[in-house]
């Protein structure tokens, strides 16, 4: 969540009272329970509800334990563009300029391009 300092200080203000209520252990515990997104605090997990809703789906257990194994992406400019050759081949594809097939193909090619151009492989 993002609170922006400009505009009217008492709705930045509001914003924060926001903020600082939905990270709350147990405002985390109910989103993550309804929504099954992940909450922002893992003492969220042992709320009751979380508990019940493990039970319900033993999958969202197991995804909040691969944030032990969560990492960032990459801070690597080829990852960037990659991103980018990725999102042009969806876009190339949903125009019919070509298969889904080859402008995936292209996207891995230019990102390989530009990993090799970076030395970042």
């Amino acid at each position: 969540m993002v609170v922006f300092r400009s505009g009217d200080p008492a709705g930045v203000q509001a914003s924060w009272e926001f903020v600082k209520w939905f990270n709350e252990p147990e405002q985390q515990a109910r989103w993550f329970a309804g929504t099954g997104y992940l909450p922002a605090r893992r003492s969220s997990a042992d709320h009751p509800a979380v508990r019940a809703r493990f039970d319900e789906c033993p999958g969202l257990r197991l995804a909040l334990g691969q944030l032990d194994h969560a990492t960032f992406e990459p801070q690597l400019t080829a990852w960037y563009d990659g991103r980018e050759f990725l999102a042009e081949a969806v876009e190339i594809a949903l125009y019919g300029r070509m298969s889904p097939e080859e402008a995936l193909e292209r996207a891995a090619e230019l990102s390989n391009e530009a990993i090799d151009s970076y030395g970042e492989r």
